[in-house]
């Protein structure tokens, strides 16, 4: 009995499986039918699309046409009239034919002559077919700007040449119809047409190309043609007359259905003609819709069957898909590409600054990955945008739109109000903090755009909150894009712009700051500084530029270029015999991206034949600190002495650096920070200093105090035996030939301190 049962239900199970398969397919054999048919009506009416589609055609390339033609012609005359009025106040001896030959092939001139009312001619010689029988016309022509023509042969640009306001010369800029010839005839209709200009009487100023079909307007009509086309005629005339454009459809006087299109241009009366067949883009539909029915015929059955599956498949697949597509795996929310979709249908449709897009930034993230393990990165990740999903108003919504980057698209356009409402985000966000056992600090910093152009892409509305992010003034967490950001992005972008030509034409100037020996007081050495002295922009400062060309990679150029600007000059003392002094010269962090940097440096060194220990190259202390490339800094050193460098430590003593480096590096100098030295009054800022001294000068290390600037310092310093002094209580960074004369008046009166 259960047996039987079962079984029936397995058939009606059936039965209805068949019948709802039967209804697909004759609803999907329904819509296939209706696109077939849908087909082959659209393929009958390819013809009149195609008609449609040729009127359009001609029409805008007509159009493009004549505007460069009246571009090209207005050009011309306004070159024309330039060079007339430069030559009105010009002496007459300077209307030279070199000059007009010049000006002729520079502005693109067949020839520029200048006609005297008396008929004389410059340059002397000048021969022009026809050119007699239009002397005779241009009386009239001395009192403004003109645009004329010899028939057949040129075009002529003409201007008057006033002087102390009477005008007794003509010039005339001549261009050859064969040059416009081409350039009308460079557009388009693919070699079945031609174009030509007409006056408004419809004689030819302009004939088509190495050839003269007709003379004027009606040698190309059939004067048999039907009534229509008369008509036509009749109104294209009418239509020239008013200096309105249109379209002429007729039969040439070969028998061949044309289309004919005029724009007038903007010179004198003339008109542009483009004339095509009727057929240009009809001509082999036939054969075309005899394929398109056969490969409708064929696909038929194989579409049908390929539709089937498909319908089967999409419908299967389709939550998964927009489950994968819009989706964040980790946090579970919409994704990118869902954040940029909302919004961009939300912006849409209001007003500007009605929302706002900030950009957060987790600074140091990957501390926690490498610290505390990828599944705390992903618990921290998951709770930061719970807590600011948790923040968010209705129409609100926020992505990960990358690893540790989030969107958030805010109802809000006071920067008050949003600063508090992502202060409050933060600060929740900060209690994650002191959560179990795991302790770090989340520093979220924030990108602001408050959207005043909705109609922009979403992907230019985020660019500008991640560079209102990036651009972070001071110890800001939150910035926002305004008028002083863009400011600041556009002075990058002038400064990226100019950094190639000033490194070429030598705008980047050296500029040394002497190093002083306190035992003897003699010159012991200087520092290379980099001034950047632009013909344009004048002085721009170390800070503008430094951290610009650090951030993008350039500051690897500029270090090499000033490099080598002190190898030539030592190599300049040595040839005139002047002493030679160590010369330091600060290299980048960024150099070490790149373990083989050093060979550019050591061939600089080698071609311009600098002794080993006459060029010092200063790191800053965070280059050693950087725990990830401890072996390759040591490697950089070793490499450094091979090759005949010295290798100080600058900034010593603040930020990063600990004793420990002196143990690990083998550097030569260490450069006190003159942070040591703002406070001289500070007994403990000088006990510090004292066993730096000391613990350099066991170690048999150099220590260079910087940013040395009273008596007093200088006094402290010799008490504690300091080796060298660097800063404003000797000099200032000088231009070479300052540096050069201080150091020739210090060494004659060895010193004043």
């Amino acid at each position: 009995m259960n047996h039987t049962i079962i079984s029936f239900l397995n058939g009606k199970l059936k039965q209805n499986t068949a019948s709802q398969y039967i209804i697909r397919a004759f609803v999907i054999f329904a819509v296939l039918l209706t696109i077939i048919l849908t087909l082959i009506w659209n393929t009958s009416l390819l013809n009149s699309v195609l008609q449609r589609s040729t009127k359009e055609y001609v029409e805008d390339v007509s159009k493009r046409l004549a505007s460069d033609v009246s571009y090209r012609l207005t050009s011309f005359s306004l070159y024309i009239e330039a060079i007339a009025d430069s030559l009105g106040r010009m002496p007459d001896f300077l209307e030279t034919e070199d000059y007009l030959d010049r000006k002729a092939g520079a502005l693109g001139f067949d020839s520029i002559i200048i006609l005297d009312k008396d008929g004389t001619v410059i340059p002397k010689g000048f021969y022009c077919e026809y050119f007699d029988e239009w002397k005779k016309e241009s009386v009239n022509y001395y009192d403004k700007t003109r645009v004329t023509y010899i028939d057949g042969h040129k075009i002529l640009f003409t201007s008057p040449i006033f002087k102390n306001g009477v005008a007794d010369q003509l010039l005339i800029g001549m261009y050859e119809n064969k040059s416009m010839q081409r350039l009308i005839q460079s557009v388009g209709f693919s070699g079945q047409g031609f174009s030509c200009i007409t006056d408004q009487d419809g004689k030819l100023v302009v004939a088509p190309t190495d050839s003269k079909p007709f003379l004027r307007i009606n040698d190309i009509i059939n004067q048999g043609s039907n009534g229509k086309e008369i008509i036509a005629v009749n109104n294209m005339v009418e239509d020239i007359k008013n200096h309105r454009s249109g379209i002429l459809y007729f039969t040439s006087t070969q028998g061949q259905p044309s289309i004919m299109s005029y724009c007038f241009l903007n010179v004198n009366d003339w008109v542009l003609l483009a004339i095509v067949p009727q057929d240009l883009i009809i001509k082999g539909s036939d054969a075309y819709v005899q394929r398109t029915f056969a490969i409708i015929g064929g696909i038929s059955v194989i579409f049908f069957i390929i539709l089937v599956n498909i319908a089967y498949s999409s419908r299967k697949n389709r939550n998964d898909l927009e489950q994968i597509a819009f989706t964040d795996p980790l946090t579970g929310g919409i994704n990118q590409a869902a954040f940029q979709i909302k919004c961009g249908q939300l912006l849409a449709h209001k007003p500007p600054s009605s929302y706002t897009i900030v950009f957060i930034n987790v600074k140091g993230f990957k501390h926690i990955n490498e610290n505390f393990g990828t599944e705390a990165g992903n618990e921290t990740l998951k709770f930061i945008y719970t807590t600011l999903e948790k923040h968010l108003k209705n129409g609100e919504f926020v992505t990960r739109s990358e690893t540790d980057h989030f969107s958030l698209c805010l109802h809000e356009n006071d920067e008050a109000v949003i600063r508090n409402r992502l202060k409050k985000m933060t600060d929740e966000i900060a209690c994650f903090n002191h959560r179990e056992q795991i302790h770090y600090t989340l520093n979220l910093v924030q990108g602001v755009y408050i959207v005043d152009d909705p109609g922009l892409d979403i992907r230019i509305i985020q660019g500008r909150a991640r560079a209102a992010c990036r651009y972070q003034p001071g110890e800001e967490a939150c910035s926002f894009y305004n008028n002083e950001l863009i400011a600041k992005i556009n002075q990058e972008m002038e400064l990226n712009g100019l950094f190639d030509d000033s490194i070429r034409n030598h705008d980047f100037q050296v500029y040394l700051q002497p190093k002083v020996c306190l035992t003897d007081q003699t010159l012991g050495g200087a520092e290379a500084l980099v001034r950047w002295i632009h013909p344009e922009r004048g002085v721009i400062y170390p800070s503008d530029f430094i951290p610009l060309f650090e951030s993008n990679g350039k500051i690897c150029a500029l270090d090499l270029y000033i490099f080598e600007e002190v190898c030539r000059l030592l190599c300049r003392w040595a040839d005139e015999k002047k002493p030679l002094i160590p010369v330091s010269v600060n290299l980048s962090r960024v150099h070490m991206r790149d373990p083989g940097f050093l060979k550019a440096f050591v061939a600089l060194k080698e071609k311009y034949k600098i002794p080993d220990g006459l060029i010092e190259l200063e790191m800053l202390e965070s280059v050693f600190f950087d725990a990830q490339q401890l072996n390759l800094v040591k490697n950089v050193i070793k490499d450094m002495h091979e090759h005949g460098f010295l290798c100080s430590l600058d900034d010593f003593g603040f930020g990063y650096s600990s004793l420990a480096l002196l143990k690990e590096f083998d550097v030569d100098t260490i450069k006190l920070d003159r942070q040591f030295f703002v406070d001289s009054m500070n007994e403990k800022s000088w006990k510090i200093i004292s066993s730096f001294v000391k613990l350099a000068d066991e170690l048999n290390i150099s220590v260079v105090a910087e940013g040395i600037e009273t008596e007093e310092q200088l006094a402290s310093l010799r008490a504690i035996n300091c080796e060298m002094v660097q800063g404003y209580i000797y000099s200032k960074p000088l231009s070479i030939d300052s540096f050069e004369r201080w150091a020739d008046s210090f060494t004659q009166n060895q010193g004043t301190h």
